[in-house]
């Protein structure tokens, strides 16, 4: 029951400590700032349909490439904010599956658009939502792995 315990407390708040809670959610707020841009320049493109070579095009270029590195960024602050070093190199590598499965996926995407002309095009904006919701999902299973790793070396 103990050891259900301690998995659950590392789940819930990851062992950060109080400056750390405070840091991320300092971090948390301009994440939330950044996606609320993206969510606009979506609601733009949705709103004006395709804009060709327009200066909303360039703007919509723009940002989202200033998007996907400001998340990256954010994410690196989280990680590097963390104070224990087992839970620092977790993270990191899971930020790094995270990065390297988004692209991945958006160049075997590309490929496909390049080689198939009828397939449907992913948006430039879609590739953050991607990384973001890929790297939960690497720290989600880098977390379970490593933490079955040490209770079967444990016990």
């Amino acid at each position: 029951m103990r050891s259900v315990m301690k998995k659950w407390k590392m789940g819930r708040d990851c062992g950060y400590t109080t400056d750390d809670r405070l840091a991320i959610a300092r971090l948390r707020g301009w994440l939330a700032t950044v996606l609320a841009v993206f969510l606009g320049m979506v609601a733009v493109n949705a709103s004006s349909g395709r804009h060709g070579n327009t200066r909303l095009a360039v703007v919509e270029a723009i940002v989202s490439g200033l998007g996907f590195a400001g998340i990256v960024v954010l994410s690196w602050m989280v990680v590097l904010r963390s104070g224990d070093e087992y839970r620092r190199a977790l993270l990191s590598k899971a930020l790094t599956w995270g990065v390297g499965a988004t692209v991945a996926l958006t160049s075997i995407w590309g490929y496909v658009e390049t080689a198939w002309p009828a397939a449907p095009r992913l948006p430039m904006l879609a590739v953050p939502t991607v990384l973001i919701f890929v790297t939960t999902a690497a720290k989600v299973l880098v977390f379970r792995r490593e933490l079955a790793t040490k209770d079967a070396a444990i016990g």
